[in-house]
């Protein structure tokens, strides 16, 4: 049985001086994710630089209060309301070299930029992790009921999320939480909580794939407390991005492409559960 929790359409805040913004055409460099060439260019005074190169790639990063990203944010372990600074980035996606090719059955169901993700947190070499990720990760996408009206969030399986055959020291499901939100047979976007015990504070981490994966959006860590809230207001948080992008690149991206009500299973509710137990 599924249970079903609607979006919240909080509007954007006013963020006035605080936030900063980069927005920037790239040629041959990979970006994504780059705090170092954010610092480079983000910080030097401009708030909006573009360079004209023979092939642009977007690339677009703000920064702002948690409390206009997730309205209601509220730290872990009862600290009160969220205090820190969220950043989010916009990005063409370019494919990594390094990258095994994607099986078959997943092409033009788990959009590029995941499954770079995917593979990078998997041994491909290993011949087990080959098989999850051809035979065992299509069979549970197929599988997972889907939610007639809006989207569903599905819990990915421990070994889906990440194969470490040849580590067996890692233990999957004590690091990561991994939620996939699908619509119809595609995955659209990703939320990747990790657990106490980690190396980390408890955060999640959303990253949603417009155009099917030309385009992704990161979010950054936000406390694992707000784990429902992120999912129910991806929407907003969306639309938080599509204000405030510079007129230059304001509609080349369709940012409205995630709708509520999301849809979840027992299990994926149970994991949100007591994930948020953990951390209150």
């Amino acid at each position: 049985m599924q249970s079903t929790s609607t979006s919240v359409a909080a509007s954007a805040g006013t963020w006035g001086a605080t936030a900063k913004t980069v927005a920037m055409g790239v040629a041959g460099t990979a970006l994504w994710g780059s705090l170092a060439f954010y610092f480079a260019v983000g910080f030097n005074g401009a708030e909006n630089v573009t360079t004209e190169t023979e092939v642009e790639r977007l690339f677009f990063r703000m920064e702002l209060p948690e409390t206009e990203l997730v309205n209601g944010c509220s730290l872990n372990f009862g600290a009160g309301d969220c205090d820190g600074q969220a950043w989010i980035i916009l990005s063409e996606f370019r494919p990594r070299a390094e990258t095994p090719d994607m099986p078959r059955a997943l092409r033009g169901v788990v959009p590029p930029p995941l499954w770079a993700e995917v593979a990078a947190r998997s041994a491909m070499s290993d011949n087990a992790c080959n098989t999850a990720m051809a035979v065992d990760l299509p069979n549970w996408l197929a599988g997972v009921p889907r939610s007639e009206q809006g989207m569903t969030v599905a819990l990915l399986p421990d070994h889906l999320a990440s194969c470490q055959a040849i580590a067996p020291g890692i233990d999957p499901k004590r690091e990561h939480r991994n939620f996939w939100f699908l619509e119809g047979d595609k995955v659209v976007a990703e939320m990747r909580c990790s657990m106490p015990g980690t190396y980390m504070e408890p955060s999640c981490e959303l990253a949603a794939y417009p155009e099917q994966g030309r385009y992704e959006v990161s979010y950054s860590r936000l406390p694992a407390l707000n784990v429902e809230e992120i999912m129910e207001q991806t929407p907003h948080m969306l639309k938080v991005l599509n204000k405030a992008l510079p007129a230059e690149n304001a509609g080349i991206v369709d940012l409205a492409f995630i709708k509520g009500p999301f849809a979840r299973d027992s299990e994926t509710s149970e994991a949100m559960a007591e994930l948020r137990s953990v951390v209150q």
